[in-house]
């Protein structure tokens, strides 16, 4: 029934409908019918069923085709409207073909109609495919292509709407830059294919924990926007953020049974409170997005300071990129001391940055922010790549030191890191034994999989591997046997009070103790006191650093062999 077609017959006379349906079911139609005589049962017919065609005839008693084709626009069917009437083609005719019907016949000359027909209901259908074709174009331009969200162009729109309607009803309105934390590292460690699927269903989960009346969109790749139209208060919007908050605590399951945590940062902008024109508002809710990251914070509202701030963070950023090919960084080396003989036998490479207009940076005033850009990769890269000149320089000194180098998450989470280090290393003509890579126990802990790969790939080249920071990142020394390590550095905030908090004595006594017994060596970082370094030495401790012993120098400044001046002290 490949050719059959729903006709809706405005006619007055059965018998001319009747006329109509048999010469269409001798053109090869099947057809199924409907008459209706009047505006009122036109419109109903129109509304209840999906018609592929319409046949009016023009003059009816006490009403007209024109009549039934004004009906039948407003009704927005889209279909062909053909009049088939008993005079010819005069003034009223050419006025109702004017005004939009298909065809004009006769009723006379019925030869024409099924060719007619053929004709409309073909075109017919190369307009519905044009039209469902122009409507997916029009759902890509305003949706993301990855979640099916509407995209920064349908967000803006509807942020205009709904200031324009906050203002006539005289309310507030709120938008949220809702940024999810770890992006780029999850895109890196899981692949474009399954992080897509972790954006859809994160785009799905949002939009089944709020109203249809909050918009959810996806403004850029780690951007998402929520804006709700109409607020009573402040209150309100934070229930909102507790909402997307909760909804997004239980694991989302990508690819064969892999869970993956997602944890979100919001920043808020209220209308008229913080801004009267869409694009500022948005400006300043992403302003309080990126504050609220940078203390760690879940939420944060928008304050005027905050817009200072994301300018010096973004010119900082604009000048590390400049710093780490200008030759602005440098290194300076804090010595290692083995504990049994009170010998220099390594260095910890620490960076700095010789700013132009700052001055000399400390790593806590750029680590953060290369770690947010992405700029960490190259940051690392450069340090390597340093200390592995330095540590050449020393070989040909016959001064055999190891350089320890701290890695950040970012680094045992990329799949392409230890290529780029057996790069570095081929070409620096040192030994990778003497090269200690650090990395804090807290990262360790965070997708733990994949750091074991990465840890692994880069101890085969020769590398010796440390855990910093241990003590504050809730592992155990059991866990920590299962990685390829060769030693653990006690978190300083244990060994700065260790004369004087027998708790933290007793931590620092037991670590040693259960590290020696698996193999590993001890490092105690923090020595500030002659009473912690003796104590260290009584414990069995390997190694120490701190200001006590020394703090980081340059290069040439670096102290030779043994550390005389703490033979007495200890």
């Amino acid at each position: 029934m490949a050719n059959l077609v729903n006709v809706l017959l405005v006619e007055y006379s059965q018998e001319h409908s009747d006329l109509i349906v048999r010469e269409m079911c001798r053109g090869g139609y099947t057809v199924n019918s409907e008459r209706v005589t009047s505006p009122s049962g036109l419109s109903d017919a129109l509304l209840e069923k999906n018609w592929d065609l319409v046949i009016s005839d023009y003059y009816m008693s006490g009403f007209n085709g024109y009549d039934a084709l004004k009906v039948f626009k407003r009704s927005g069917v889209d279909c062909p409207f053909i009049i088939v009437s008993g005079t010819p083609l005069d003034e009223s005719g050419l006025a109702v073909m004017a005004a939009g019907a298909d065809e004009y016949l006769t009723k006379d000359n019925l030869d024409r109609l099924v060719s007619a027909i053929n004709k409309e209901l073909k075109q017919a259908e190369v307009r519905r495919q044009w039209n469902r074709a122009k409507e997916k174009l029009q759902h890509i331009a305003y949706h993301d292509l990855t979640t099916d969200l509407p995209n920064h162009a349908l967000f803006r729109e509807r942020i205009d709407y709904a200031i324009a309607n906050a203002k006539r009803e005289k309310r507030q309105a709120a938008l949220l830059s809702l940024k999810i934390n770890r992006f780029r590292m999850m895109n890196e460690t899981l692949g474009d294919h399954l992080f897509d699927i972790l954006l859809m269903q994160f785009g799905r989960r949002l939009r089944t924990a709020l109203d249809q009346s909050i918009t959810v969109a996806c403004l850029r790749s780690n951007e998402f926007g929520v804006l709700m139209p109409l607020i009573n208060s402040s209150e309100q919007v934070v229930q909102i953020v507790h909402s997307i908050i909760t909804s997004l605590e239980p694991p989302f399951t990508i690819g064969e049974g892999l869970a993956v945590e997602i944890q979100a940062t919001f920043g808020i902008a209220l209308f008229p409170e913080h801004a009267t024109a869409p694009d500022l508002l948005l400006k300043r809710a992403r302003a309080a997005a990126g504050t609220a990251r940078a203390n760690r914070l879940p939420y944060n509202f928008y304050s005027g300071e905050q817009d200072e701030s994301r300018h010096r963070r973004l010119s900082l950023l604009t000048d590390l990129r400049r710093a780490i090919i200008g030759n602005e960084l440098f290194l300076v080396y804090q010595p290692k001391v083995t504990l049994g003989t009170l010998e220099i036998t390594g260095v910890e490479a620490l960076v700095r940055w010789r700013h132009p207009r700052l001055g000399v940076l400390t790593p806590e005033h750029f680590i953060p922010l290369a770690e947010e850009t992405g700029l960490i990769m190259p940051l690392t890269l450069w340090v390597l790549n340093e200390a592995l000149r330095q540590c050449r320089l020393w070989n040909e000194q016959s001064r055999q030191l190891t350089i320890a180098i701290n890695l950040s998450p970012m680094n045992v989470q990329s799949s392409v890191f230890p290529e780029q280090i057996r790069g570095l290393l081929a070409s620096s003509g040192v030994s990778a034994s003497q090269i200690e890579l650090e990395i804090t126990e807290s990262a360790l802990m965070d997708n733990a999989k994949q750091s074991v790969e990465i840890l692994t790939a880069i101890k085969q080249m020769g590398f010796r591997l440390t855990v910093d920071d241990f003590g504050t990142g809730y592992s155990s020394l059991a866990h920590l046997q299962r990685l390829p390590i060769d030693s653990i550095k006690i978190d300083k905030s244990f060994v700065m009070k260790l004369a004087t908090e027998a708790r933290d004595a007793v931590i620092v006594r037991s670590t040693v103790h259960l590290a020696h017994n698996l193999g590993l060596t001890v490092v105690a970082e923090g020595v500030e006191n002659r009473e912690a370094l003796r104590m260290l030495v009584t414990m069995g401790c390997d190694l120490a650093q701190g200001y006590y012993i020394s703090h980081p120098r340059l290069s040439h400044e670096l102290p030779h062999g043994f550390c005389d001046w703490l033979t007495h002290e200890a």
